[in-house]
């Protein structure tokens, strides 16, 4: 099962709610016992342009209000909501609060469902056959609302894809950047459509700040995740604004089905697909600790670079175990650059590592001789481990729209360095 909870955030620091949950008053899994529940903060007042025409910045105010959310991974390694196993009959559940307080609507225990493919969405939405002509574009900076107070309005001169541009005024023209980069922060804007039909979405960004990396961001549709596809948008590395549509592997756009009105898109940071990779990584790296200290308690922490210590023969299974993570160093630097497209300096280290340990398995008796690099080497690849976890991204505009069939009506949104374009069009 799953669990949802409807709470409502209490004055006090305006820093995230944290709750353990315990199912029978055991805790179930690492994991829960620090989840995570944001507040909304939003601009005070509107942008006030000073004499010299540069933008003023507003103050960030909590706006409290019933948030939803279901209990997950507050780290992003695990995309979906968290499964608990209940034994049939009377169960018990409690939250022990960790910090900050917060009133609770309702807690609701729900069966797992699978998210629905994009292909099954498309089958369920109602059929249209058109629309009037639209197009608007909603600036990045103008979220109307944001998770933490640091992800405000910011200015952009190095430049003229963003919008407003100037040389030299200060002008707010996009939203997140280095501060929007941890797990389940999110900014959210508003966008009005004017006909029921189907939209596509494309975002403009610019993700310069992790090279040979992707920056994930899940897609909400008021409020929820229309289908599968859209749990993880990758942003990839670039260093110029770029377009990136909301499509599929092949560049087809989505197509997203609104009724008439205003609606909310929202973006959440995200690991993606990138959340199994680390995952994977993070269990090599304590299974590759485990087998330093066991060579430790026999050799010392400056082993006899002169003395043979058979470690092949003293300790077999450790060497069996570093055949087995060497292996699998090895099969995730393949999956992280297949999913990156690119060999970058991030995985140089468990590159390193891998290579140290192949050696190993060869030459057991360059382990006393080099132990002091091993435990180095398995330092810098937990160190870059936890580097990769921020997936930092900005948002700005939308130029034109691709399309496979007619188009009616565009409508643009402009957010930080992503820009996001809804094209509507008869199918």
């Amino acid at each position: 099962y799953r669990a949802y909870i409807e709470y409502y955030p209490v004055e006090s620091r305006g820093v995230s709610m944290e709750r353990s949950f315990l199912i029978n008053g055991e805790l179930p899994f690492a994991g829960s016992d620090a989840l995570t529940f944001t507040r909304r903060w939003a601009d005070a007042t509107a942008v006030i342009t000073d004499n010299q025409g540069n933008d003023r910045r507003p103050t960030q105010v909590e706006i409290p209000e019933w948030s939803s959310a279901y209990f997950k991974d507050y780290m992003g390694y695990y995309t979906d909501p968290y499964e608990y196993y209940f034994k049939a009959g009377a169960n018990t559940i409690a939250l022990d609060c960790i910090n900050e307080p917060m009133a609770i609507r309702k807690i609701s225990i729900v069966p797992v469902k699978d998210a629905l493919t994009y292909e099954e969405y498309l089958a369920a939405c109602p059929k249209v056959s058109g629309g009037e002509d639209h197009f608007d574009k909603v600036p990045g900076e103008a979220s109307t609302a944001r998770s933490a107070q640091s992800l405000y309005a910011r200015s952009d001169h190095a430049s003229a894809n963003t919008e407003p541009y100037s040389v030299t005024e200060s002008k707010l023209n996009y939203g997140g950047g280095e501060q929007w980069r941890i797990a389940g922060q999110w900014m959210e804007w508003e966008f009005t459509v004017p006909a029921d039909g189907f939209y596509n979405l494309t975002v403009k960004s610019r993700q310069s700040y992790n090279r040979g990396r992707v920056s994930n961001r899940a897609i909400y549709i008021d409020g929820a995740i229309p289908f599968e596809e859209m749990s993880a948008v990758a942003f990839p590395y670039s260093t110029d604004w770029v377009n990136v549509a909301l499509a599929d592997d092949e560049g087809n756009p989505y197509d997203i089905y609104l009724t008439a009105g205003t609606h909310t898109l929202r973006m959440e940071v995200t690991m993606g697909e990138l959340g199994n990779i680390l995952n994977e990584l993070q269990d090599s790296v304590i299974r590759m600790n485990d087998m330093y200290r066991t060579i430790l308690v026999y050799t010392g922490a400056v082993p006899d670079k002169n003395r043979d210590y058979d470690l092949d023969k003293v300790y077999p299974e450790v060497m069996e175990a570093m055949d087995i993570e060497y292996k699998r160093l090895y099969k995730i630097i393949d999956e992280y650059v297949a999913y990156t497209g690119e060999l970058s300096g991030d995985i140089a280290n468990v590159q390193k590592l891998a290579k140290q340990m192949e050696i190993f398995m060869k030459k057991p008796e360059k382990i006393s001789k080099q132990f002091a690099t091993f435990k180095s080497n398995i330092s810098s690849t937990n160190s870059s481990y936890s580097c990769r976890r921020s997936t930092k991204c900005t948002i700005t505009i939308i130029y034109s729209n691709t399309s496979a069939c007619s188009i009616n009506s565009l409508i643009s949104l402009r957010i930080n360095n992503t820009i996001i374009r809804i094209s509507y069009f008869s199918p």
